[in-house]
């Protein structure tokens, strides 16, 4: 294994102490004395450089020398060919102990120089520093409104920003960190010598990274580390696009006026009478009789009116929480089955029947022509026989299908109208309607006659006060409309409609109802009146009810806002804790190594030893796929030559572990 492999670390590459050996032409002057002693000296003056020393020990060291060596004996020694006598009390450092120390300076000098990992320590922090300010913008923004920014600059485009930032900062002590792993890779023991193209190429960026990568050749778990890290970084940017997000949501509006209809009392402006307990009658003439029927007329072919509210601009959703309401309820049932049919007298031309009824009133109809022609349709209203639950029944005799005469058939409906509680769970509505209305029904029950007097208008009413089994609250609807309406919604409904139309028939308005309720589907009808009469309640101004409420609610905005999605930042910090713990473990390999990096120098300087393989590079062609082709069959290793310089020398293929 390589660079940050499991194998344990072996001892630094120490550097030789022996005088170097005389340059390549002084063994043809080794019989001149003179020379010879030139030389020597030259030897005295020489003081080797330790691999870890900087260029500045080097040149402190040498310029020591220099001051202790006397080279004016060294020329007389070699034009008068006298003995020369080193009178220096300084040596060169050549025993252990002594290059020890001038290691360790060397070294503390390396930790106050700018070439020693000074530029990575900063780029990894200015890295962790952009991360941090990416976290605090996320957190600043996090679930605030778009609007409420204060800066000119949008947080997506500052998080891209540092995010740019970091990156760039980041790929710094990476490339350094792979430059560095490829001289410790060589010194550490022999290697083929494509490796160190692996290595550059890897340093460069993601390609070459991915390409060391796919190379099992080399054994180094941290250089694989930086490799993917280095591959990694490339979805730092699309990870943090994913991070901040504009979304909508609906927000509270201050300041809006948001009301619905409702009902505690019930005094109807059409159905009123000035007698007391309404013994002159149910109703005084009053103009909003005929306001109410057209309301009632409408809502029953379907264009019943829309419950009273506000949701004012710019709202776009209003609410109002549980709230309870008097209202009018109408079921519907299909009694065909339940009734029970008897025959009355019948002629040749007439034949009567009588329909009795589970509930109400039972209908007499004629079911072949008389003089007053066949009978379509029959409806007879009546009070309800219950002392506490008031109300009306309306029972009728109508045809299914009566639009397609080849598929129609009789029906019997029996139709039953009260007071009731309707109890909303929540109402939600826009400018436009209501959206959602959920409600529950309970019916009520009389609960005891009111003489408290009310003065509303010009006369004094009396209460009918009922009470449903889920609330204490009393509920009150005036004596002459606790009957009344039911008697007004009889003279509408309880119609008979015969073919071909009597005359009489032919100029009654009301007549109309009966035409309408023939074709209509009876079910339909029964939920359209239940509706009107309900609305009708709970307005004033539009609707019949004197004592309708308004039940306040809240507005809504449509309000952007910035969404944070957390989980994606984890790449990026990820990516820095990484850098930062490949980084320290960088500088702990290398503690004591050359700090060549990515210098082309170094590998000028350092460049291959091998006069077998400069033999062999004039029969190689001059591209690099035929230098890499040689490379792989070089194995070569970094260490000291005989001169005590740092060199890529030449191995033996079986000398690799």
């Amino acid at each position: 294994m390589s660079f940050f492999s499991n194998t344990e670390m072996q001892s630094q590459v120490s550097w030789n102490s022996h005088t170097p050996s005389p340059p390549p032409g002084y063994d043809e002057m080794s019989s001149d004395d003179d020379d010879l002693r030139a030389f020597q000296a030259r030897n005295n003056a020489y003081i080797p450089i330790s691999p870890t020393d900087s260029v500045d020990d080097g040149l402190e060291r040498h310029a020591t020398v220099t001051a202790h060596t006397d080279y004016s004996s060294i020329t007389s020694a070699t034009n008068q060919s006298i003995p020369i006598t080193d009178t220096s009390d300084d040596t060169p450092p050549t025993h252990a102990s002594e290059k020890t120390k001038l290691s360790s300076k060397s070294f503390r000098r390396a930790l106050f120089s700018t070439w020693w990992w000074w530029w990575e320590i900063g780029a990894t922090i200015l890295c962790i520093i952009c991360i941090g300010l990416v976290i605090g913008v996320l957190q600043m923004t996090e679930d605030k409104p778009i609007e409420l920014w204060p800066y000119a600059i949008l947080p997506n485009s500052l998080i891209s920003v540092l995010t740019t930032v970091a990156k760039a900062a980041m790929l710094i002590p990476i490339a350094s960190c792979l430059s560095q792993a490829k001289w410790y890779h060589f010194q550490r023991q022999p290697h083929a010598l494509d490796h160190l193209q692996l290595y550059d190429d890897a340093s460069r960026g993601p390609w070459g990274s991915f390409l060391l990568l796919c190379s099992w050749r080399l054994k180094a778990v941290g250089t694989w580390g930086l490799a993917f890290v280095t591959l990694v970084a490339m979805g730092i940017e699309p990870s943090v696009q994913q991070i901040l997000e504009p979304r909508t949501r609906q927000a509270p509006l201050a300041n809006a006026t948001v009301e619905i209809g409702r009902a505690d009392n019930y005094t109807s402006k059409a159905i009123w009478s000035g007698s007391f307990q309404g013994y002159g009658g149910s109703r005084d003439p009053n103009p909003h009789t005929l306001e109410l029927q057209t309301a009632f007329a409408n809502g029953l072919v379907g264009s019943a009116p829309d419950t009273i509210f506000h949701c004012p601009e710019p709202a776009t959703q209003c609410t109002w929480r549980q709230f309870r309401t008097l209202a009018v309820c109408a079921n519907y049932r299909n009694v065909t089955n339940e009734v029970k049919k008897t025959q009355m007298n019948s002629t040749r031309y007439n034949e009567m029947h009588n329909y009795e009824f589970p509930e109400g009133s039972n209908v007499t109809m004629s079911v072949i022509g008389s003089a007053s022609g066949r009978t379509l349709f029959h409806s007879v209203g009546s009070m309800r026989n219950d002392s506490r639950f008031e109300g009306y029944i309306l029972n009728g005799i109508g045809q299914e299908n009566a639009t397609d005469a080849s598929n129609t058939r009789q029906v019997f409906f029996s139709i039953g109208i009260n007071w009731c509680l309707r109890t909303y769970s929540k109402v939600i509505a826009s400018p436009a309607g209501i959206k959602e209305a959920p409600y529950t029904t309970e019916p009520l029950s009389l609960y005891e006659f009111s003489y408290s007097d009310v003065i509303v208008g010009p006369g004094m009413y009396r209460y009918q006060s009922y009470q449903a089994g889920s609330t204490p609250t009393l509920y009150n609807i005036s004596t002459s409309l606790s009957n009344g309406l039911w008697i007004f919604i009889d003279e509408l409904l309880s119609r008979e409609l015969h073919t071909p139309l009597t005359s009489a028939e032919q100029y009654d308005s009301d007549t109309k109802f009966a035409e309408f309720l023939y074709y209509a589907d009876m079910a339909n009808v029964t939920k359209n009146l239940e509706e009107t009469l309900t609305n009708q309640i709970r307005s004033s101004s539009q609707g019949d009810n004197e004592e309708a409420l308004m039940f306040p609610g809240q507005a809504f905005y449509q309000e952007t806002y910035w969404y944070v999605t957390w989980a994606w930042i984890t790449v990026p910090i990820v990516e820095v804790f990484l850098t930062l713990l490949l980084l320290v473990i960088s500088i702990l390999a290398t503690w004591n190594q050359p700090l060549f990096r990515s210098s082309a120098l170094a590998l000028l300087f350092h460049g291959l030893q091998d006069n077998d393989l400069d033999m062999q590079l004039p029969y190689t062609r001059d591209d690099p796929d035929s230098l890499e082709r040689l490379a792989r069959s070089v194995y070569v290793e970094l260490k000291e030559n005989e001169t005590g310089v740092l060199k890529f020398v030449r191995a033996v293929k079986n000398d690799v572990v």
